[in-house]
């Protein structure tokens, strides 16, 4: 029988009412700090609150997690073209300052690739000042949740009933992300994204489960080094889009053409790295589930 995981059930509850209040302090850090990193901070801290949301959807009831959750997503998701926006400009500046041939036909693209105003000004932004002041409401509720949760658990009458729930929970998030990663298989190039993504949601929930997991710390690492690897893929890849389309919206013969052959290898020199790469954290992956066990083998089972 697959041992239960994670070790102790009893410091669930109170790691994850931390986990999300460390999510919420780097998001307000970011709001007041601002910086040039603002936006993909943000967007971090959010995806782990999103991700937090999930593992603890619920206990006791599911309606504020859920809402947490969807919160987050929506608020990343409208940060996303700004992010975009940010790196490919970014990305094209550095690859092109020490070429004088194909220097300024850069950094004219990268004006155009920004556009309009500031990514600083999506956060000040009414909609969006909204949506944060709901997110802000959405965590007091979870922690008004979680803390009566912990506190009726060390009541001995409780039988640590909550603190079940939510291993059991746990768990059985564990067995589905790591399922549905070894399910896809080895990606190809149209594939490594939402490959990617996969990872990134076992990452974040293995994070939270470390303790009692089965060889957590080395694949972490490797998730850790692959997220690094497939992230710039997908940045090179959106960038030699963004410029192609900028070129092929140009006249023939215009500077930016001459930006898009040379992106476009780098992105496939890039993306080639990640797709190598995913093999070894497959094999991981694959070595965690037969660990853990198949996904119906928790339904039901009791604690002992």
């Amino acid at each position: 029988m697959t041992p239960p995981l994670p070790a102790s059930s009893r410091r669930l509850l109170p790691r994850l009412r931390q986990a999300l209040r460390l999510q919420r302090w780097r998001i307000e850090r970011v709001l007041v700090s601002g910086g040039e990193e603002a936006v993909h901070d943000l967007r971090v801290a959010l995806r782990r609150t999103a991700s937090l949301a999930r593992v603890g959807r619920g206990v006791p009831a599911a309606a504020v997690s859920r809402s947490l959750q969807k919160e987050a997503r929506n608020l990343r998701r409208a940060l996303s073209v700004h992010r975009t926006q940010e790196v490919c400009a970014s990305l094209l500046l550095a690859r092109f300052e020490n070429d004088p041939r194909r220097r300024a036909a850069a950094r004219a693209a990268a004006r155009r690739i920004l556009g309009g105003p500031p990514s600083a000004s999506a956060l000040r932004a009414a909609a969006f000042v909204r949506r944060l002041d709901r997110l802000r409401a959405l965590f007091d509720a979870r922690e008004r949740e979680l803390s009566r949760l912990i506190r009726a658990d060390e009541a001995p009458s409780a039988a640590g009933s909550a603190a079940d729930r939510l291993d059991r929970r746990a768990e059985r998030r564990l067995r589905s992300v790591t399922a549905r990663l070894e399910a896809s298989g080895p990606p190809r190039r149209p594939s490594l994204h939402p490959f990617r993504i996969a990872a990134k949601q076992l990452r974040y929930t293995l994070e939270f489960l470390e303790e009692g997991v089965p060889g957590a710390p080395s694949l972490l690492r490797t998730l850790r080094q692959f997220q690094d690897l497939s992230g710039e893929a997908h940045d090179r890849m959106e960038l030699a889009a963004a410029v192609k389309r900028l070129a092929a919206a140009a006249r023939p013969g215009a500077p930016v053409r001459s930006l898009v052959r040379p992106l476009e290898a780098d992105a496939r020199r890039v993306v080639a790295q990640a797709l190598g790469a995913a093999g070894g954290l497959l094999e991981q992956v694959r070595g965690l589930h037969a660990c853990l066990g198949p996904l119906s083998s928790s339904k039901g089972r009791s604690r002992p």
